[in-house]
């Protein structure tokens, strides 16, 4: 849940999550579903993508994902080029050949009647294949171009439009065959955008955002130049003139003192003095949104995320970059062993948290089984692109995990025709800078 105070976006809670959403402007029985045990796919079908710079590509396109509610990537050929889209670098797709739904989550559907089995009165009913979704303002445009607007009731039939009748504000009695027809939708028809549609969510933390593709062994292991991912420690308190702002928008100046856990790369705590000498403390419970003090002629910047004071590693405009302090990135091995040599195991909850992990007791009496893999968790180091303007967020794994980035970047058309290179330069952060300013340059400020 995100809360807003004075036009600013507050996070402050355990799971933060992206608004994302997709249109797919084609009915569900319109793809042709390849058989898989687990998984959806689509036949590749003449249809149209177009992605979040609002460029669009037109060829034939097949779908990816858990079902058609859950998709995770869109592919389409066009011309002599494939792309393979997240859902995340689109505004909207769907097949050309086909009855096109402009406003595909504005309609209730109600199952029209059940079927009794083998014409038995008293045998348990099963669902009708056959919905039907009504509206008072509803329109439908012919091949032809007319458009015919006014109360209208919608026939689908084993997940694929078939039918409408719909009666004017003239009180005329219109029916129309799916096939005589090339948009439908919710509202005046001219006026209708894809913005009304349900949005979908996905924790910050998650690690593939339901996007399977493997990373290719060369991604896995990339060296990558650490100094930039470097932030200060904040062991000690620091004190320095600066400023606060408060969950409820008030800014209070005075001398700052930030304080953390050993080797954490977050504060948890902050004092400010006022200048008439009010201490007052603030704990990491979501009572400020933002800390602000400069060290030897330095500001730094903390911002409230998921309830702990994030140090704020690069920022341009509204679009900040920072480490995650609740990683959900399972990572064990080498960096457990690394966390853990040469540290007595009793210690062993501030060894993984400088190494981004966590301890957990599974008791409260006896002594605790500090070798056990179900008390010691260990997360990779994600690190996290913020709108801090909307709640859009894209998370990443130095030298390992790139997919969301990669996702958010694919919605240019302009990084579409980059060469290799330049595409890895902004998709791997090798200049953070560089790759927010694109960001913000060709998408988040459009």
């Amino acid at each position: 849940m995100k809360m807003i105070k004075n036009g600013l976006l507050l996070f402050s809670i355990a799971t933060s999550t992206i608004c994302s959403a997709q249109v797919n402007t084609t009915q569900e029985g319109n793809y042709k579903v390849r058989a898989s045990a687990d998984r959806y796919f689509t036949q590749f079908q003449n249809g149209y993508v177009v992605i979040k710079d609002g460029t669009r590509f037109d060829g034939q396109i097949s779908l990816f994902g858990s079902s058609y509610r859950s998709l995770s990537s869109v592919k389409i050929k066009t011309g002599e080029l494939t792309y393979d889209f997240y859902m995340r670098s689109l505004k909207e797709f769907g097949l050309s050949d086909n009855l096109i739904n402009d406003t595909p989550d504005a309609f209730d559907w109600f199952t029209m009647d059940k079927v009794k089995l083998m014409g038995d009165p008293n045998a348990p009913a099963k669902p009708s294949n056959k919905r039907k979704a009504v509206t008072n303002n509803g329109y439908v445009v012919t091949k032809s171009g007319a458009v015919y607007q006014g109360k209208m009731t919608v026939i689908e039939v084993k997940k694929k439009v078939e039918s409408f009748s719909l009666k004017t504000k003239d009180k005329q009695k219109l029916k129309f065959e799916a096939s005589e027809l090339s948009n439908f939708g919710v509202g005046e028809y001219g006026t209708v955008t894809n913005a009304a549609v349900a949005e979908e969510s996905t924790s910050v933390t998650s690690a593939i955002e339901n996007e399977e593709e493997p990373i290719d062994d060369a991604d896995a292991y990339d060296p990558i130049d650490a100094s930039f991912l470097a932030t200060k420690t904040t062991d000690e308190s620091v004190s320095t003139n600066g400023y606060v702002i408060t969950s409820a928008g008030e800014k209070i100046e005075g001398a700052v003192s930030v304080t953390a856990p050993p080797k954490i790369w977050f504060a948890t705590d902050v004092t400010l003095t006022t200048p008439s000498g009010v201490v007052k403390n603030y704990a990491n419970d979501g009572s400020l949104q933002k800390v602000v003090f400069t060290v030897n002629g330095q500001e730094k910047e903390f911002v409230n995320y998921e309830n702990e004071y994030v140090e704020i590693l690069h920022r341009e405009g509204k679009l900040i970059h920072f480490r995650n302090p609740h990683p959900t990135t399972s990572s064990m091995g080498g960096d457990l062993a690394d966390a853990l040599t040469g540290a007595a195991m009793e210690s062993a909850d501030r060894e993984l948290r400088e190494a981004g992990g966590s301890v957990t007791k599974t008791g409260t009496e006896g002594d605790t089984d500090w070798t056990s893999e179900e008390i010691i968790k260990l997360y990779a180091k994600e690190y996290i692109l913020l709108n801090e303007e909307n709640g859009r967020y894209a998370m990443y794994i130095p030298g390992k995990n790139y997919r969301q980035i990669k996702g958010e970047l694919m919605g240019s058309a302009e990084y579409l025709s980059m060469d290799k290179d330049s595409k890895n330069v902004l998709r791997k952060m090798g200049d953070p800078r560089a790759t927010m300013q694109f960001l913000n340059a060709k998408l988040y400020t459009k």
